[in-house]
């Protein structure tokens, strides 16, 4: 456990926040809400707390408008002119005293731009901004890695951040004007009141689970914790099976197997790719979607049952877990209400945990029911009050989400986060071309994201609907899962769904 708390200590008195003169500072500093505080504290450089959003387009990228654009679009949104800075009173929003450019532009061939990814790396959202964007241009086509510290939003605050910036491009290249945004005081206003725990306006069921006995609270962190989930199996205990099953097959004595050398290709985070991705065809979709309503369930109970079983069977294969062994799905639930229209873009989920035991997969529709069952709740924001309500106990212990988050060191197997239709997502209409953003002189092909990892967990996965395909998204620990296993493990996956 760590014996000091750097979220928790206060900066050197420099001048971000003395002088009114920076833009907006009077809403300012802004207390971190209980969900930003936990990803400030489980940001690790190894491990960095950042969303990527991925979007593909068609057409000359304009650089000099695409950079306003990107201007335009920080002057919109508060939290993107900001830093996080610890005070006496605990860590809080304050705004950067200079402009910033967070684009970074590569011009690249037709052929290059296939294998442009972005890769791993951390936003120090104390000394800088949660936003950094890359762009592969080449001629006629583009790809754009619009990546965000997990603090700043979350998933559905991204994909409505690529449509304002798409919005604000078009703009500047013969399409529409952007609607006015609120002005800053408005804007803090609204965002001051951001946690869902300050509110009664969720579902009337979630808003009589408000005032949650502290026992009960208790209870549930207890069982949590003493559920401890399996993790994936690593690339170096696949290879251990491997190498054990190839000893039995070719009858060698006993212990030769342990004897092997086996290794795994370890890739700097910095070189290790930070998102993977399978588009799912039209007509693929269109038949899940149906098996999913002749058993009077929604797909993404689907999609949840087939990574349980994609995860037993993969972990079974490296010899890891038995039936009793817990398999723990991380859900983030989006805890938006009426009232969040008027939010700019800032992190509004806390989490569902699905949980169930590697033999529940023996009987697909029982479990099938039962995750359905599970996904109810969760729309109704009860389980995600649950996790803010711990952290809200948590933060009134000193450096108490810390040393939980030290004590919790596999919080899931996995994370499964489903944006859902892309375009019903967004607030500003663009026209469309075959059910596909036409911004200006682009066209965008494809939109697709994915949440961060933390240690033990070690996969994560986005699913993002656009112009009816379904787009998976898969990021990996590149110190636990190869190249190699992490493209297997999502082609399995896929695989499973076909």
């Amino acid at each position: 456990m760590d014996s000091a708390c750097p979220e928790l200590l206060p900066d050197n008195p420099v001048s971000d926040i003395d002088t009114e003169a920076a833009a907006g500072a009077r809403g300012f500093p802004l207390p971190l809400s209980e969900f930003e505080e936990y990803m400030l504290c489980d940001d690790r450089p190894s491990h960095p707390m950042v969303i990527v959003m991925l979007a593909d387009v068609s057409g000359e990228l304009h650089q000099a408008a695409f950079q306003a654009a990107v201007q335009a679009l920080i002057q919109r949104q508060p939290l993107l002119r900001c830093r996080i800075k610890s005070l006496h009173s605990g860590p809080a929003w304050v705004p950067l005293n200079n402009p910033f450019d967070p684009v970074v532009w590569t011009t690249v061939s037709r052929e290059e731009l296939v294998q442009s990814w972005p890769t791993v790396q951390p936003l120090d959202i104390r000394s800088g901004p949660g936003l950094r964007i890359r762009v592969w241009c080449s001629p006629n086509a583009s790809r754009i890695s619009f990546e965000l510290h997990h603090a700043c939003a979350d998933g559905i605050a991204a994909v409505q951040l690529l449509n304002e910036l798409f919005a604000e491009y078009a703009a500047r290249t013969g399409g529409p004007p952007v609607p006015p945004a609120l002005s800053d005081a408005d804007l803090l206003r609204a965002l001051r009141g951001r946690s869902p725990l300050q509110t009664p306006q969720h579902s009337s069921e979630a808003s009589s689970d408000r005032s949650t006995p502290l026992h009960v609270l208790l209870g549930k962190l207890t069982r949590l914790l003493g559920r401890r989930p399996v993790r994936i199996a690593s690339s170096l205990q696949r290879q251990h099976a491997h190498a054990q099953q190839t000893a039995q097959q070719e009858l060698r004595p006993p212990g030769a197997a342990s004897s092997r050398k086996v290794h795994t290709v370890a890739v700097p985070p910095e070189r290790f790719p930070a998102i993977f991705v399978r588009s799912l065809p039209e007509d693929l979709v269109r038949k899940l979607r149906s098996l999913a309503v002749s058993h009077t369930v929604g797909l993404n109970d689907l999609m949840l049952l087939r990574m349980l079983t994609h995860v037993t069977t993969w972990n079974r294969q490296a010899g890891c877990g038995t039936n009793r062994t817990w398999v723990r799905i991380a859900v983030p639930v989006s805890m938006r209400d009426p009232r969040s229209g008027v939010l700019p873009a800032c992190n509004l989920v806390s989490y569902a945990l699905l949980t169930h035991r590697m033999q529940d997969c023996r009987e697909p529709q029982k479990l099938l029911q039962q995750i359905h069952d599970k996904t109810v709740t969760m729309r109704s924001g009860r389980d995600g009050l649950i996790a803010l309500k711990i952290f809200r106990l948590l933060r009134r212990v000193p450096c108490g989400v810390r040393a939980f988050l030290s004590l919790w060191p596999c919080a899931g197997t996995l994370v499964l986060a489903n944006v859902g239709n892309v375009i019903r997502r967004c607030r500003i209409r663009l026209p469309l071309d075959q059910h596909r953003w036409v911004a200006g002189n682009l066209t965008v092909e494809r939109i697709c994201g994915v949440p961060p990892v933390r240690p033990h967990t070690l996969v994560a996965i986005g699913l993002t609907e656009y112009a009816g395909q379904l787009h998976i998204s898969l990021r990996t620990d590149g110190t636990q899962l190869t190249m190699e296993d992490s493209e297997a493990f999502l082609d399995g996956f896929v695989a499973s769904l076909g």
